[in-house]
């Protein structure tokens, strides 16, 4: 390896440089940008044959209305778990084993007579509230006993 002509470097590289063919200036974005504005698209003759993209729809599956009087039958059975679980609170003899299972009957009740509210939002607003106040009820009881407010 010949180390002696590294000094010739700098002469090659200005060599390179001369030899370059012209490079035209670059054009400011600005310019490009008004160049590209002021085209206009020739009319197509298709065009009023076209449509515009939508976003794809998911097909409309009918989903089973809920009733009110499914929704009474479901507001009933949380009612009368509310009153067991009142009774099972007042029994000293009963423990917080038995209970949660009546709470997370409790839990579940609620959570599927919501859904039903939500879907059978026409009339019988009445019985929504009812439902709904009786949903609000078993899950305020649901974290009471979770938490430990009745150890």
């Amino acid at each position: 390896m010949n180390v002696t002509k590294i000094d010739q470097i700098d002469k090659t590289v200005a060599m390179q440089a001369a030899q370059r063919p012209n490079v035209s200036t670059p054009v400011p974005f600005a310019a490009s940008l008004e160049n590209a504005l002021s085209k206009k698209i020739p009319d197509a003759p298709y065009k009023g044959q076209t449509s515009a993209l939508c976003e794809p729809q998911s097909p409309n599956v009918s989903q089973p209305r809920a009733s009110s009087t499914d929704i009474l039958g479901q507001t009933d059975r949380l009612l009368g778990l509310l009153e067991s679980y009142a009774t099972g609170l007042e029994n000293p003899g009963a423990t917080l084993k038995e209970l949660a299972s009546i709470v997370a009957r409790m839990k579940d009740e609620a959570s599927q007579l919501m859904a039903s509210t939500d879907m059978h939002t026409e009339g019988g607003s009445d019985i929504n509230c009812i439902a709904a106040k009786a949903a609000l009820t078993a899950n305020v009881e649901y974290i009471k006993f979770h938490r430990g407010d009745y150890i």
